[in-house]
């Protein structure tokens, strides 16, 4: 939470105001519920909810001055959710819970914020190929049950590019909206459950 206020300070102190906030943390832990320990979850909820409620109240009043001035649908809030808030994918339920938390704030803060011309979305990333799932083989991906409809695995400019829409003038008309940045994955990966590994008899 400290960074969070950090980070906006930074921002407020180089650039004199806000225009757009977007908030980005994340941790995960994979593990389904009965082997998750509050401090896991608790931890969980910190870095990926609670820094987004902390940025954003911090970023609040320069938002408004930026969102009084104008002009309509410039001034914007983008939150980083995941595919994981919007169905099963593997067993996480922090993080999965966390950033279905995420998806909840971004909706109702489009409602409150609205009225004082601040658009607030969120995209939701599916798998990416970043430093902890770039690495993975061809099988692994197998094994893990991913599938992309679009043929490769999301790169973090497919996501950097979502934001940068979401942030910008051409998304005027857009507030409330969660959209899946996500190859099509969530509409072909196989869900796994914690028995698909569990022996069978």
């Amino acid at each position: 939470a400290a960074d969070a206020e950090r980070a906006v300070d930074a921002a407020l102190e180089a650039l004199g105001g806000l225009d757009v906030l977007v908030n980005n943390a994340g941790i995960t832990i994979l593990k389904g519920f009965a082997e998750s320990t509050l401090e896991e979850w608790d931890r969980t909820l910190a870095v990926n909810l609670r820094s987004m409620f902390v940025a954003t109240k911090r970023a609040l009043p320069a938002l408004r001055a930026s969102g009084a001035a104008g002009p309509a649908g410039a001034t914007a809030i983008v939150n980083v959710a995941s595919m994981a808030a919007l169905r099963f994918t593997v067993p996480h339920v922090p993080y999965a819970a966390s950033k279905g938390g995420v998806v909840a704030l971004t909706r109702d803060l489009a409602v409150e914020l609205a009225p004082h011309g601040i658009r607030v979305n969120a995209v939701a990333p599916g798998p990416i190929a970043t430093q902890i799932l770039g690495g993975l083989s061809d099988a692994q991906i197998a094994a893990a049950g991913l599938r992309f409809l679009l043929g490769r695995m999301g790169r973090p400019d497919d996501v950097a590019e979502a934001i940068a829409f979401l942030a910008c003038e051409r998304a005027a008309y857009v507030t409330g909206a969660t959209l899946p940045v996500t190859g099509g994955a969530e509409l072909a990966t196989r869900a796994l459950r914690p028995e698909d590994d569990a022996p069978r008899r």
